[in-house]
């Protein structure tokens, strides 16, 4: 048979387990509360995070641009310089020197073959001037 012992030892028991029940039941609101909380947090963070990727893209096609800029800067410079070079290194060849009479001779043909093309030239615009004034 069930003594009194038993029994309130029973009660005493349910109340402990009760208390229990109860505060881990505040406990966990407590903690989906910060869990939610947190998730918020993540949620804010993630949106941040996507904000910075895109702002990160931008400033690395800034950089690219700016370096692609600056290398055709560089190219065109070093075609200025080396142009100047080669233009004198040209003049520098089509000229007359003493020590080589074919590139003298060549000289003096040119010369003489633009004094020819400025002679036909103006022949052409007189015989034009002279069928102008025939009409």
């Amino acid at each position: 048979m069930i003594t009194l012992e038993q029994v309130r030892l029973l009660d005493r028991k349910v109340n402990q387990a009760v208390e229990l029940i109860s505060a881990l039941k505040s406990e966990n609101q407590m903690l989906n509360d910060k869990l939610e909380s947190y998730q918020k947090k993540i949620s804010e963070l993630e949106v941040l995070l996507s904000g910075l990727k895109e702002d990160q893209s931008e400033v690395e096609l800034g950089f690219r641009k700016a370096l692609d800029t600056l290398s055709g800067i560089e190219k065109s410079e070093e075609k200025d310089e080396a142009a100047p070079a080669s233009e004198e290194n040209l003049q520098s060849a089509s000229e007359p020197s003493e020590d080589d009479p074919v590139k003298a001779e060549a000289s003096d043909t040119e010369d003489e073959d633009d004094d020819i093309e400025a002679l036909e030239d103006e022949t052409e615009s007189e015989s034009e001037d002279a069928e102008l004034d025939i009409f």
